[in-house]
């Protein structure tokens, strides 16, 4: 298919760090500490580390310190990393963190409040010790510890870290997004009459259209049934979304990587649940997201472990779980977002073309089996 040639305004919205001059002699090649290429700017490190890195493997280090570790560290020295978005600036900005909430912190906490319980129990009188301890009274003991809010502090933090990140660099992708259709320009046509820009379209494309919003193409004997029946069944938000997936160029994240819109089969795959469940094929995958008391539990437990439910990371709300999906294809590869990127249909059409039009249209979100 042919796509629209203009280049995008998305490919300025690099992100970027705040850098210095490497450390190095007059005439000599300065290599990353990581991937050994050669780097002609280092990053400024918030910490008193020597060593060079270039942007990329940076950013993945602190990406993976975060996932691994629960919070961003240095590679090297293992100095605790505050990370910020300058929207101005479009770039990253590294500082000192004061407060330890990696895993081991947490870990260390309950540790020590489980041995005071012990120690606690110990203590006990000869009569009180006949009561034999239980989960009752072990999470009475914890309710009244004095390290309690420390520990729940450790989890909000983590999660706010997140949260600022993404509405730090919202407005950056918001702006990037409303110039999106200025230079992919058939999407304005599609979105302004979709029936007339469908007649444009080759016989091969409605097809691919078709499957993407799972509408059947088999009764379809003529181009003009093909077309009708594109546009009396495929409500606005998704008939956009579909031809910018396969007509425009690919939108790109504020990261620098390209967002990518998947089916729901697809993004389940790209969940941590899904590269669990990597033997699954495609109809065992579809009959589980498709099962509403697997959907239920499944929900229930995610929610509970605060992972993988898919969550629009600009109108924050719940993507229905059979939905397609607009995801950054550097998954969490970057410390920007550590916990993977998402945009829904609704959004993405909201910023990208009339606000009318993905208003009335966003309780679709997009497509469904």
């Amino acid at each position: 298919m042919a796509n629209d040639q203009q280049s995008s305004p998305c490919q300025d919205v690099v992100m970027t760090s705040k850098r210095t001059e490497p450390s190095q002699e007059a005439g000599t090649e300065v290599e990353c500490t990581i991937c050994m290429e050669t780097i002609a700017e280092g990053t400024l490190l918030p910490c008193q580390c020597k060593l060079d890195y270039c942007h990329l493997c940076w950013d993945k280090a602190l990406a993976n310190s975060f996932s691994q570790c629960g919070q961003a560290r240095c590679p090297s020295c293992r100095t605790l990393v505050r990370i910020d978005f300058d929207p101005e600036k479009h770039c990253l900005v590294f500082t000192p963190e004061t407060v330890d909430m990696t895993y081991a912190a947490e870990n260390a906490l309950r540790q020590s409040m489980l041995q005071d319980y012990m120690s606690y129990l110990r203590n006990l009188s000869t009569e009180e010790q006949q009561e034999r301890p239980s989960p009752e009274s072990f999470e009475h003991f914890v309710q009244t510890h004095p390290s309690l809010r420390l520990f729940d502090n450790i989890q909000n933090m983590r999660h706010s870290t997140i949260n600022r990140l993404r509405h730090q660099a919202m407005p950056a992708l918001i702006a990037a997004l409303q110039r999106y259709s200025e230079f992919n320009p058939s999407l304005q046509g599609i979105h302004n009459n979709a029936r007339e820009t469908l007649r444009n379209a080759t016989v091969n494309e409605l097809k691919t259209f078709m499957e993407a919003a799972c509408i059947s193409s088999d009764d379809c004997t003529e181009h003009s049934d093909m077309v009708e029946r594109l546009a009396e069944q495929v409500n606005g938000v998704t008939m956009c979304s579909i031809w910018a997936q396969h007509k425009c160029q690919p939108p790109k994240c504020v990261c620098g990587s390209l967002f990518q819109r998947v089916d729901a089969i697809e993004r389940f795959r790209r969940s941590p649940a899904g590269e669990r469940a990597a033997a699954l094929t495609d109809d065992e995958v579809r009959c589980h997201l498709q099962s509403t008391q697997q959907i239920r539990k499944s929900l229930e437990h995610l929610q509970r472990q605060r992972e993988t439910i898919i969550i629009c990371d600009i109108c924050e709300q719940p993507v229905p779980v059979m939905n397609a999906v607009w995801t950054c294809q550097n998954r969490t590869s970057t410390i920007l977002h550590a916990t993977s990127y998402d945009l829904c249909d609704g959004c993405f059409v909201e910023h990208t073309c009339s606000k009318e039009c993905a208003t009335s249209d966003k309780i679709y979100r997009s497509a469904t089996w």
